[in-house]
Protein backbone atom coordinates (compact mmCIF):
# COMPACT_ATOMS: atom_id res chain seq x y z
CA UNK A 1 0.00 0.00 0.00
CA UNK A 2 1.02 3.59 -0.23
CA UNK A 3 1.48 3.65 3.53
CA UNK A 4 4.17 1.00 3.14
CA UNK A 5 6.23 3.17 0.80
CA UNK A 6 9.65 3.97 2.23
CA UNK A 7 10.47 7.62 1.82
CA UNK A 8 14.01 8.15 0.64
CA UNK A 9 15.84 11.47 1.04
CA UNK A 10 15.80 13.50 -2.12
CA UNK A 11 17.84 16.65 -2.51
CA UNK A 12 15.44 17.95 -5.16
CA UNK A 13 12.69 20.06 -3.66
CA UNK A 14 9.41 19.20 -5.36
CA UNK A 15 7.76 22.49 -4.40
CA UNK A 16 8.08 24.32 -7.67
CA UNK A 17 6.75 27.72 -8.52
CA UNK A 18 5.00 28.37 -11.80
CA UNK A 19 8.08 29.68 -13.61
CA UNK A 20 10.22 26.80 -12.41
CA UNK A 21 7.48 24.32 -13.15
CA UNK A 22 8.17 24.11 -16.87
CA UNK A 23 8.09 20.59 -18.24
CA UNK A 24 11.14 19.05 -19.80
CA UNK A 25 10.29 19.34 -23.45
CA UNK A 26 11.67 16.62 -25.66
CA UNK A 27 14.26 18.07 -28.05
CA UNK A 28 13.37 15.63 -30.79
CA UNK A 29 10.29 13.57 -31.42
CA UNK A 30 10.71 9.95 -30.31
CA UNK A 31 11.16 7.90 -33.46
CA UNK A 32 8.71 5.03 -33.98
CA UNK A 33 10.29 1.88 -32.59
CA UNK A 34 9.71 -1.74 -33.50
CA UNK A 35 9.90 -2.53 -29.78
CA UNK A 36 6.82 -0.47 -29.00
CA UNK A 37 3.95 -2.77 -28.22
CA UNK A 38 6.31 -5.65 -27.55
CA UNK A 39 5.76 -5.74 -23.78
CA UNK A 40 3.92 -8.89 -22.68
CA UNK A 41 0.54 -8.49 -21.04
CA UNK A 42 -1.06 -10.68 -18.41
CA UNK A 43 -4.54 -9.41 -19.18
CA UNK A 44 -5.79 -12.79 -20.42
CA UNK A 45 -4.42 -14.70 -17.45
CA UNK A 46 -5.39 -12.14 -14.81
CA UNK A 47 -8.02 -13.26 -12.32
CA UNK A 48 -9.74 -9.92 -11.82
CA UNK A 49 -11.73 -11.22 -8.86
CA UNK A 50 -8.45 -11.80 -7.01
CA UNK A 51 -6.43 -8.84 -8.31
CA UNK A 52 -6.04 -6.20 -5.59
CA UNK A 53 -4.39 -2.77 -5.35
CA UNK A 54 -4.48 -2.89 -1.52
CA UNK A 55 -5.37 0.79 -1.05
CA UNK A 56 -7.63 2.60 1.42
CA UNK A 57 -9.61 5.80 0.84
CA UNK A 58 -7.04 8.04 2.55
CA UNK A 59 -4.38 6.84 0.10
CA UNK A 60 -6.11 7.95 -3.10
CA UNK A 61 -5.47 11.25 -4.90
CA UNK A 62 -9.03 12.49 -4.26
CA UNK A 63 -9.67 10.63 -0.97
CA UNK A 64 -12.42 8.54 -2.59
CA UNK A 65 -12.76 4.92 -1.57
CA UNK A 66 -11.41 2.29 -3.98
CA UNK A 67 -13.79 -0.25 -5.46
CA UNK A 68 -14.41 -3.31 -3.32
CA UNK A 69 -14.56 -5.53 -6.38
CA UNK A 70 -13.36 -5.57 -9.97
CA UNK A 71 -15.10 -3.04 -12.19
CA UNK A 72 -15.13 -2.34 -15.91
CA UNK A 73 -15.25 1.38 -16.66
CA UNK A 74 -15.97 3.14 -19.94
CA UNK A 75 -14.45 6.50 -20.79
CA UNK A 76 -16.83 8.01 -23.30
CA UNK A 77 -16.10 11.39 -24.93
CA UNK A 78 -18.43 14.07 -23.56
CA UNK A 79 -18.61 15.55 -27.04
CA UNK A 80 -19.57 13.56 -30.12
CA UNK A 81 -16.07 13.53 -31.49
CA UNK A 82 -13.28 11.04 -32.01
CA UNK A 83 -11.97 9.79 -28.64
CA UNK A 84 -8.32 9.97 -29.70
CA UNK A 85 -6.64 13.00 -28.24
CA UNK A 86 -9.66 14.00 -26.17
CA UNK A 87 -9.55 15.26 -22.59
CA UNK A 88 -13.32 15.52 -22.08
CA UNK A 89 -14.75 12.22 -20.91
CA UNK A 90 -17.58 10.77 -18.88
CA UNK A 91 -16.36 7.88 -16.74
CA UNK A 92 -19.21 5.41 -16.30
CA UNK A 93 -19.66 1.78 -15.33
CA UNK A 94 -20.13 -0.90 -17.96
CA UNK A 95 -23.91 -0.94 -17.45
CA UNK A 96 -23.98 2.76 -18.18
CA UNK A 97 -26.07 3.68 -15.14
CA UNK A 98 -23.42 5.15 -12.82
CA UNK A 99 -21.30 8.22 -13.49
CA UNK A 100 -18.11 8.20 -11.40
CA UNK A 101 -16.11 11.09 -12.82
CA UNK A 102 -15.89 13.51 -15.67
CA UNK A 103 -12.73 14.99 -17.14
CA UNK A 104 -12.63 18.41 -18.80
CA UNK A 105 -9.97 20.29 -20.70
CA UNK A 106 -8.60 23.29 -18.81
CA UNK A 107 -9.63 26.40 -20.80
CA UNK A 108 -6.92 28.02 -22.91
CA UNK A 109 -4.60 25.04 -22.64
CA UNK A 110 -3.71 22.40 -25.20
CA UNK A 111 -3.20 19.39 -22.95
CA UNK A 112 -4.13 20.11 -19.32
CA UNK A 113 -7.36 18.73 -17.83
CA UNK A 114 -9.45 18.66 -14.65
CA UNK A 115 -11.00 15.60 -13.02
CA UNK A 116 -14.44 16.27 -11.50
CA UNK A 117 -16.73 14.32 -9.21
CA UNK A 118 -20.37 15.39 -8.97
CA UNK A 119 -19.38 18.46 -11.02
CA UNK A 120 -16.83 19.49 -8.37
CA UNK A 121 -13.21 19.84 -9.52
CA UNK A 122 -11.08 17.40 -7.55
CA UNK A 123 -7.78 17.27 -9.41
CA UNK A 124 -5.95 19.19 -12.12
CA UNK A 125 -3.39 17.49 -14.35
CA UNK A 126 -0.68 19.43 -16.19
CA UNK A 127 1.73 18.11 -18.76
CA UNK A 128 2.90 17.98 -22.35
CA UNK A 129 2.77 14.89 -24.61
CA UNK A 130 6.40 15.33 -25.63
CA UNK A 131 7.59 15.95 -22.08
CA UNK A 132 8.75 13.58 -19.39
CA UNK A 133 6.52 14.67 -16.53
CA UNK A 134 2.83 15.19 -15.79
CA UNK A 135 1.97 16.80 -12.46
CA UNK A 136 -1.20 16.14 -10.46
CA UNK A 137 -2.65 18.86 -8.22
CA UNK A 138 -5.49 18.43 -5.73
CA UNK A 139 -8.07 21.19 -5.31
CA UNK A 140 -8.27 22.61 -1.77
CA UNK A 141 -6.57 19.51 -0.34
CA UNK A 142 -2.95 19.83 0.87
CA UNK A 143 -0.90 16.66 0.70
CA UNK A 144 0.23 17.31 4.28
CA UNK A 145 -0.19 19.89 7.00
CA UNK A 146 1.57 23.12 6.17
CA UNK A 147 1.97 22.51 2.44
CA UNK A 148 1.95 25.72 0.44
CA UNK A 149 -0.36 25.99 -2.59
CA UNK A 150 0.77 26.31 -6.18
CA UNK A 151 2.23 29.73 -6.96
CA UNK A 152 -0.18 30.20 -9.87
CA UNK A 153 -3.34 29.07 -8.06
CA UNK A 154 -4.03 29.15 -4.33
CA UNK A 155 -6.65 26.43 -4.78
CA UNK A 156 -4.17 23.79 -6.01
CA UNK A 157 -1.72 21.67 -4.04
CA UNK A 158 0.89 19.41 -5.61
CA UNK A 159 -0.13 15.80 -5.00
CA UNK A 160 1.72 13.47 -7.34
CA UNK A 161 3.62 13.24 -10.59
CA UNK A 162 3.75 10.82 -13.49
CA UNK A 163 7.23 10.30 -14.92
CA UNK A 164 7.38 9.04 -18.51
CA UNK A 165 10.32 6.89 -19.55
CA UNK A 166 10.48 7.05 -23.34
CA UNK A 167 13.19 4.38 -23.65
CA UNK A 168 11.22 1.81 -21.66
CA UNK A 169 7.76 2.86 -22.87
CA UNK A 170 6.41 3.11 -19.35
CA UNK A 171 5.56 5.61 -16.64
CA UNK A 172 5.85 5.64 -12.86
CA UNK A 173 3.72 7.47 -10.32
CA UNK A 174 5.24 9.18 -7.28
CA UNK A 175 3.57 11.02 -4.41
CA UNK A 176 4.62 14.29 -2.80
CA UNK A 177 5.42 14.07 0.92
CA UNK A 178 6.86 16.19 3.69
CA UNK A 179 10.38 15.36 4.76
CA UNK A 180 10.68 13.98 8.27
CA UNK A 181 13.54 16.28 9.30
CA UNK A 182 12.34 19.61 7.90
CA UNK A 183 9.42 21.31 6.22
CA UNK A 184 10.56 20.69 2.65
CA UNK A 185 8.85 18.33 0.25
CA UNK A 186 10.17 15.24 -1.47
CA UNK A 187 8.97 12.51 -3.80
CA UNK A 188 8.13 9.00 -2.67
CA UNK A 189 9.39 5.86 -4.28
CA UNK A 190 7.14 4.83 -7.21
CA UNK A 191 3.74 3.60 -6.04
CA UNK A 192 2.40 2.48 -9.44
CA UNK A 193 3.84 1.51 -12.82
CA UNK A 194 2.05 2.08 -16.14
CA UNK A 195 3.22 -0.05 -19.07
CA UNK A 196 2.43 0.91 -22.65
CA UNK A 197 2.01 -2.52 -24.23
CA UNK A 198 0.82 -1.34 -27.62
CA UNK A 199 1.89 2.15 -28.62
CA UNK A 200 -0.01 2.22 -31.90
CA UNK A 201 -3.28 0.82 -30.58
CA UNK A 202 -3.46 2.70 -27.27
CA UNK A 203 -3.33 -0.27 -24.93
CA UNK A 204 -1.85 -0.01 -21.45
CA UNK A 205 -1.73 -1.72 -18.08
CA UNK A 206 -0.67 -0.98 -14.51
CA UNK A 207 0.91 -3.00 -11.75
CA UNK A 208 2.42 -2.34 -8.35
CA UNK A 209 6.22 -1.83 -8.24
CA UNK A 210 6.59 -4.96 -6.10
CA UNK A 211 5.34 -7.36 -8.81
CA UNK A 212 4.00 -7.52 -12.37
CA UNK A 213 0.50 -8.76 -11.52
CA UNK A 214 -1.99 -6.45 -13.20
CA UNK A 215 -4.31 -4.13 -11.32
CA UNK A 216 -5.65 -2.45 -14.47
CA UNK A 217 -5.82 -2.80 -18.23
CA UNK A 218 -7.01 -0.13 -20.66
CA UNK A 219 -7.75 -0.22 -24.37
CA UNK A 220 -8.92 2.41 -26.81
CA UNK A 221 -11.81 0.84 -28.71
CA UNK A 222 -12.42 3.84 -30.95
CA UNK A 223 -12.87 2.70 -34.53
CA UNK A 224 -11.31 4.31 -37.57
CA UNK A 225 -14.77 4.55 -39.11
CA UNK A 226 -15.86 6.65 -36.18
CA UNK A 227 -18.89 4.53 -35.26
CA UNK A 228 -17.54 3.78 -31.78
CA UNK A 229 -15.89 6.24 -29.37
CA UNK A 230 -14.81 4.44 -26.24
CA UNK A 231 -11.88 3.63 -23.96
CA UNK A 232 -12.38 0.57 -21.76
CA UNK A 233 -10.67 0.34 -18.38
CA UNK A 234 -10.55 -2.87 -16.35
CA UNK A 235 -9.80 -2.00 -12.73
CA UNK A 236 -9.09 -4.30 -9.79
CA UNK A 237 -10.46 -3.75 -6.32
CA UNK A 238 -8.38 -1.69 -3.94
CA UNK A 239 -7.13 0.67 -6.65
CA UNK A 240 -7.07 4.44 -6.88
CA UNK A 241 -9.92 4.96 -9.33
CA UNK A 242 -9.19 8.64 -9.94
CA UNK A 243 -5.49 8.01 -10.53
CA UNK A 244 -6.21 5.29 -13.09
CA UNK A 245 -8.67 7.53 -14.91
CA UNK A 246 -5.99 10.24 -14.96
CA UNK A 247 -3.39 7.80 -16.34
CA UNK A 248 -5.81 6.65 -19.03
CA UNK A 249 -6.49 10.20 -20.20
CA UNK A 250 -2.78 11.09 -20.11
CA UNK A 251 -2.03 8.00 -22.21
CA UNK A 252 -4.74 9.00 -24.66
CA UNK A 253 -3.28 12.48 -25.08
CA UNK A 254 0.28 11.17 -25.38
CA UNK A 255 -0.66 8.46 -27.90
CA UNK A 256 -2.66 10.84 -30.02
CA UNK A 257 0.08 13.44 -30.23
CA UNK A 258 3.11 11.18 -30.62
CA UNK A 259 1.67 8.32 -32.66
CA UNK A 260 2.85 8.97 -36.24
CA UNK A 261 -0.40 7.62 -37.67
CA UNK A 262 -2.87 9.75 -35.72
CA UNK A 263 -0.87 12.75 -34.54
CA UNK A 264 -2.72 15.94 -35.30
CA UNK A 265 -0.84 18.49 -33.21
CA UNK A 266 1.98 20.47 -34.86
CA UNK A 267 4.22 20.59 -31.76
CA UNK A 268 4.05 24.37 -31.76
CA UNK A 269 2.57 24.44 -28.28
CA UNK A 270 4.60 25.90 -25.44
CA UNK A 271 6.09 23.65 -22.78
CA UNK A 272 3.45 24.44 -20.18
CA UNK A 273 0.65 23.12 -22.36
CA UNK A 274 -0.78 26.49 -23.28
CA UNK A 275 -2.40 26.75 -26.67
Amino acid sequence: TLSDVVIKPNSANCKLNHSEHQLNHRQQSPAPSTTMGAKPSKVYVTDWDKADGHLHHDETVDKSSPFRKHETLHLSPSRKVHASGQRDFQVINEAGDTLYYTTKAVPNTAFWFDLLKNDEPMVQVRGHPWGKEWDIYAYHAPSYSGQEPDAASAALYLKARVLLNWTKDNAKVQLCHKKKKDSKQEWSDPVLVYDDINFLMGKGQTHLPSNTNLVSYSENLTTAAGNKHLIRLELAKGCDVALHVILTVIANVVHSNTNPFIAHANNSYSQDGMA
